[in-house]
């Protein structure tokens, strides 16, 4: 493994720790839709009555399969976003009773129709705290949400059938993460490159803090406990073999488990089938073990396909640092 790390990539670690303190209440999946052109929304108060009624507490999931086709339309746009949202909608009405991540997926849509998701906390397109394409999440404390799935486009579009997928994870990282880790790791004593799967993980974390991007994460995690000491740099590489040419990796690297988890640094800059690389100048911390989750944009199908080789390496830090130039891969 490759020992010699460059200055202007240890800055990317460090550029990358600074998310840590920059949490969003919400976060979408990528990409979106532009503004409609010269569109402004509009207030407007609706019934405070849903659909359908849910109570989300933790672990709860539900699917609905209906159809927006002959559906009243009577919410054109939402305080969120500049969409022109004037074809029909079905709004659901979801009861907080725990503090939880909300995570609602539309799926089995009309390739012509667009249809799009608005999250309120009151009967009020004002109230609007996120809306998306097909897919968003939200962190929620207890109290009542409505939940709007609406036609996007003018002229009075026809509705169309779509799947909705409702979820509600815990709101960070689980404590029980850390206790799934694998072996803990000392890459400062020698290199280490270990192949596991993410099929069939559990699916503990859907996003990330330190990710600037905000997008959705489906796959399991692998966890794993990296003993780091003091005035080292530490590179880990996530590599999909071969037969996971599908796989989508990321990796995100975090002070522990539970509500006072911090991210120290995350890394989701390649496409399906390369490699994530993540590097951490462990001087920014005096913690002596830290917790890496390997995930993936999408769960794997099976074993062979969600497989991957991590490798955990350690080097010093040097003393400066330079500029350097990078992109980030936007879509999938």
């Amino acid at each position: 493994m490759q020992r010699f790390i460059t200055a202007s990539v240890v800055l990317l670690g460090i550029l990358l720790a600074a998310y840590a303190f920059a949490t969003p209440p919400t976060s979408t999946s990528k990409p979106q839709k532009p503004p409609s052109p010269n569109f402004t929304p509009t207030r407007t108060p609706f019934p405070c009555t849903g659909r359908q009624t849910f109570n989300a507490t933790l672990g709860w999931s539900t699917v609905v399969v209906d159809s927006t086709t002959d559906a009243d339309s009577n919410l054109p746009s939402y305080g969120c976003l500049e969409w022109d949202e004037t074809g029909p909608e079905h709004i659901y009405e979801i009861v907080v009773t725990d503090t939880i991540e909300l995570v609602a997926t539309l799926s089995g849509l009309n390739e012509v129709i667009d249809i799009d998701l608005f999250l309120m906390t009151d009967c009020d397109t004002d109230s609007c705290l996120v809306g998306d394409n097909t897919e968003l999440a939200a962190v929620l404390s207890p109290g009542t949400y409505y939940l709007s799935v609406d036609t996007f486009g003018s002229d009075n579009p026809p509705g169309g059938p779509y799947t909705l997928t409702l979820s509600a994870f815990w709101p960070g990282i689980p404590a029980n993460a850390c206790a799934s880790a694998d072996t803990t790791f000392h890459p400062c004593d020698e290199a280490a490159d270990l192949t596991s799967t993410l099929f069939e993980q559990p699916d503990l974390l859907r996003n990330y803090d330190c990710d600037g991007a905000g997008t959705i994460f489906r796959g399991g995690e692998r966890w794993y406990a990296l003993a780091t000491p003091s005035l080292r740099l530490v590179q880990l590489t996530a590599i999909p073999t071969a037969s996971a040419e599908a796989l989508d990796l990321a990796m995100g690297l975090f002070t522990g488990c539970g509500n006072d988890s911090e991210c120290l640094a995350f890394v989701d800059d390649a496409l399906a089938g390369f490699s994530e690389t993540l590097v951490w100048p462990h001087a920014a911390t005096e913690l002596d073990t830290v917790w890496l989750a390997v995930d993936s944009y999408a769960a794997p199908a099976d074993s062979a396909s969600g497989a991957f080789v991590l490798g955990v390496d350690c080097g010093t830090v040097p003393a400066k640092t330079s500029s350097f130039g990078s992109f980030r891969a936007r879509f999938r």
